[in-house]
């Protein structure tokens, strides 16, 4: 009987394996789905509110006393519902639901279960068919991959909502119980280059001494030894981050217990248990990008306000509005919400705060004032290394210029996104952040203190 490697991220299970067939369970759930479900709550927030009151106002209250015909109105937001409610339901599925994947010789069975309704569906298999990445859709002109394998019915496709490294390890163990052997299943051509990019997930092309991303330009160098391995872990220490050196470690400080901290640290332990530490510090930025980043975002808020109560202003004062003033309130309270992102942005620049929370199972960073907070959640067992190096870097000018770096950076490598933690020029302050975190990482057995 075949043995198959563990799953990563801790959410995916084999539940059942033999010689004849591989089950695959992919439980309910997944990050990538929240942008969806947000922006069809948004879409909704504002379609409802305007739509009632063009719906149900009194032909009185309309200039020349008659309103446009009923059902021209219905129609014309239906689609506007349409469009919502679409978002809203893909949400649902992507969020709720539940799947099991079978693979046998020869069949292919899945069965998603959404609220206890169950859909099974049985295809026959492709000659020669195998599992690979396929474009789901595309955000911010990004691809996002789901799981494609081939039968004779066309391509049953499934897991979108899930990480790039849980992706690949569906389609490594369905090649590996098919009887695909080769190390490209695990994004590694023969000699050892990688063939899908880290960041995108984009297909790689190849160049001199180098391959470039086709989606997102991302380039990879031969400056590490390359091996031609499947597991994970290998796979990811084996990639440069890109061709400027940004965003790659180049210094691993000694794990930092929190008692160890000196005295006049800058970090604040809130928690110290054996299962989660927590500490927080105050956000830190050169002066000049404060200057430059809050001088700009002071400016955009006050035009932006500024105008928003301006509008506000005429509605409340208007008398020909009638009931038509609460329209134009409940559009314009979304232009008031939306002006909170840099208003909040502002004021985190200088009386924000980045609280790190690691816990047996998550890797959590958050930044913003009080309960206005953005943040990042990062699953330990995908880590696969942290430390400083350049996470900034200029040009230069004239002729032949090359890049050097600005700041440096604590930064968390994962098989699924790097998460940075500091952008500092104070290496005492970079080497306690990272301290702190490969030690409570080396205590919870997700790395090696010598890692």
């Amino acid at each position: 009987m075949q043995q198959f490697s563990d799953p990563p991220g801790g959410k995916l299970q084999i539940v059942d394996q033999s010689d004849s067939r591989v089950v695959i369970s992919i439980p309910a759930g997944g990050k990538k789905a929240r942008g969806i479900g947000c922006f069809a709550v948004l879409w909704l927030a504002i379609t409802i509110p305007i739509s009632l009151v063009f719906l149900l106002v009194d032909d009185a209250d309309w200039e020349g006393g008659q309103a446009p015909p009923f059902w021209g109105m219905v129609a014309f937001f239906g689609l506007f519902y349409a469009v919502g409610f679409g978002m809203l339901y893909a949400w649902i599925r992507m969020r709720f639901t539940e799947v099991l994947v079978a693979v046998e010789p020869g069949r292919l069975t899945i069965q998603r279960t959404l609220f206890s309704r169950k859909k099974l569906k049985r295809r026959e298999l492709a000659d020669d068919a195998r599992a690979e990445l396929a474009v789901a859709y595309t955000s911010n002109d990004v691809p996002v991959y789901n799981v494609s394998v081939g039968t004779t019915d066309g391509d049953e496709k499934f897991g979108t909502a899930l990480s790039r490294d849980e992706k690949q390890w569906i389609v490594d163990t369905i090649n590996r119980f098919l009887g695909h052997e080769t190390s490209t299943l695990a994004g590694l051509s023969d000699d050892g280059w990688p063939t899908i990019c880290d960041a995108c997930g984009g297909e790689l092309l190849t160049g001199e001494n180098k391959r470039v991303c086709s989606e997102c330009g991302k380039v990879f160098t031969a400056d590490v030894e390359r091996t031609a391995t499947s597991t994970a872990s290998n796979r990811d220490a084996g990639r440069p981050w890109g061709d400027d050196g940004t965003g790659q470690i180049t210094d691993r400080p000694e794990p930092l217990a929190p008692y160890e901290l000196s005295p006049d640290s800058k970090l604040t332990i809130e928690r110290d248990e054996p299962e989660c530490l927590q500490f927080s510090y105050r956000v830190r930025l050169p002066l000049i990008v404060k200057v430059l980043m809050g001088g700009f975002l002071l400016f955009f808020c006050s035009f932006w306000f500024g105008v928003v109560f301006t509008f506000l202003y005429d509605i409340l004062t208007d008398p020909k509005l009638g009931a038509m003033r609460w329209a134009f309130l409940a559009f314009l309270s979304v232009f008031v919400v939306v002006g909170f992102v840099p208003l909040t942005m502002f004021l985190s620049l200088f009386l924000g705060r980045v609280r790190v929370m690691i816990t047996s199972e998550n890797l959590t960073a958050s930044i913003g004032v009080g309960p206005f907070r953005k943040k990042k959640s990062l699953a330990c067992s995908l880590i696969r290394d942290v430390g400083t190096g350049p996470v900034g870097t200029s040009r230069g000018s004239g002729f032949g210029s090359t890049r050097t770096s600005l700041l440096q950076g604590v930064m968390v490598r994962s098989s699924d996104f790097p998460l940075p933690l500091t952008v500092s020029k104070d290496t005492q302050f970079n080497n306690e952040v990272a301290g702190l975190v490969r030690y409570q990482l080396s205590h919870l057995g997700y790395l090696k203190p010598n890692d």
